[in-house]
C-alpha cells in the first residue's frame, strides 16, 4: 500500500532562483540518526560555485539560493540501493520559504535500523541533475 499527497509550497520571498548549473548543493540540518516516528524537515543549501563578483559588506558565499520549482527529492536504500522515495514530479517536490529549500520526510514511514541516502534531481540551466552529496542518515528505533 502506498500513499501521496502533495504538502509542497514554492514561495521563493526575497531569495534568487539559482541559475547556473556550476553549484554546490547540500543539506544544511543533517544528523546521523533519527527516531522512527514523527516528521523531520531536512533544509537545503544551494549556491553557486563561483558567485557573481560585486561589492557589498558580507561575503557572497553566504547568500543562499531557491532551487527552481522543477526540484525534486528522492530516498535511496543505502544497502540494497532500491529507490525506497523515487522522484515523483507531482509528489515529491522541495517545497521552498524566505530561507530556502526543503522537504519533509516522516519517519515512521521508513524501515528502523536502515541507511538511507538522500537524492536531490533538478533542472539547473537547462541541464538536469541528480545530487548526491553522500547525504546519509539512519533511522533508529526509539525507545
Amino acid at each position: 500500500m502506498e500513499f501521496k499527497w502533495d504538502d509542497s509550497t514554492y514561495t521563493t520571498g526575497s531569495l534568487d532562483v539559482l541559475g547556473t548549473d556550476v553549484a554546490t548543493i547540500s543539506i544544511n540540518n543533517l544528523k546521523d540518526r533519527y527516531a522512527d516516528e514523527g516528521k523531520q524537515r531536512f533544509r537545503i543549501s544551494a549556491k553557486p560555485t563561483y558567485p557573481e563578483r560585486r561589492f557589498t559588506t558580507s561575503s557572497v558565499y553566504l547568500d543562499n539560493f531557491a532551487l527552481p520549482s522543477a526540484s525534486y527529492w528522492g530516498l535511496r536504500d543505502e544497502n540494497t540501493e532500491e529507490m525506497v522515495v523515487d522522484f515523483d514530479t507531482e509528489y515529491t517536490k522541495v517545497s521552498c520559504d524566505s530561507k530556502g529549500g526543503y522537504f519533509d520526510v516522516y519517519m515512521d514511514g521508513l524501515q528502523p535500523e536502515r541507511f538511507y541516502r538522500i537524492l536531490i534531481k533538478t533542472t539547473l540551466n537547462e541541464s538536469d541533475a541528480v545530487v548526491d552529496n553522500n547525504n546519509i542518515f539512519k533511522v533508529v528505533r526509539n525507545g
